[in-house]
């Protein structure tokens, strides 16, 4: 993930659980006021947190595709056995 993809991501994760707290702590307020106050702060965030995934998909979809490549990496003991192969001599 890049860096801008990655600090996104956690962006968009951080305000959609703000925007939930804020939804739970409301359901506990006696004060009208005060809970639609909280529920405002949650839809606040809940639209960031959209416009960030959105961002994140943005981000994703023009990242270059890297392709798995794969190779084949031989020791030393390795080598040295396959330079000189069974029934020949090292000298």
């Amino acid at each position: 993930m890049s860096l801008n993809l990655d600090k996104a991501a956690r962006a968009a994760r951080a305000a959609r659980d703000r925007a939930m707290r804020a939804r739970r702590l409301a359901r506990h307020l006696s004060q009208a006021a005060d809970r639609d106050r909280l529920a405002r702060f949650a839809d606040e965030n809940d639209r960031r947190a959209e416009e960030l995934e959105n961002e994140v998909e943005a981000l994703r979809s023009t990242r270059p595709k890297v392709t798995a490549v794969e190779h084949q990496q031989m020791q030393p003991q390795q080598q040295l056995k396959a330079e000189v192969g069974p029934g020949k001599s090292r000298s």
